[in-house]
């Protein structure tokens, strides 16, 4: 069984090594949290990670994020390869313009359908946002090593 984090750390590598995007995972983002929010220079893209057909049908698709304006120029849905076929009709009955990427079987990401236009204007603040939540995870990250080396120095 394919874990949203194997999916999460497989999109990271994707965005920021393969395709060159400033990017981030749990940002803040459009009134609730992006999976993972990425930003090309000229576009603010959002990626949701779903593992499940329930979670895909029960509980994304209730999103209001889905019914409303838009912050984001592109959104993806990206989900384990068994799922292909049911996040092409979520697609077509949520939203045509939206995007689907795979986690193919060798842990990789293919994009199968990209994602069209949502939003017309790039909004550089997002870009911020990503940046920030980026610091977060290296203070935290930082300061956990630090208790842990402190423990150690101690024992």
């Amino acid at each position: 069984m394919v874990t949203s984090n194997q999916i999460k750390t497989a999109l990271i590598w994707y965005c920021r090594f393969k395709r060159q995007w400033v990017c981030a995972p749990e940002v803040d983002f459009n009134c609730g949290w992006a999976d993972i929010l990425f930003d090309t220079g000229t576009a603010i893209g959002e990626i949701e990670v779903k593992v499940s057909k329930g979670d895909l049908w029960n509980g994304e698709a209730k999103k209001s994020k889905h019914f409303r304006v838009q912050h984001a120029n592109k959104f993806y849905i990206c989900v384990p390869e068994d799922l292909k076929e049911e996040a092409v009709k979520w697609v077509e009955q949520i939203n045509p313009k939206y995007g689907i990427m795979l986690f193919d079987r060798w842990k990789d990401i293919v994009v199968i359908r990209t994602a069209r236009q949502l939003a017309i204007e790039y909004d550089s603040e997002y870009r911020t946002k990503i940046l920030k939540r980026l610091s977060s995870m290296v203070y935290f990250f930082m300061k956990r090593n630090q208790i842990n080396l402190e423990e150690k120095q101690e024992g």
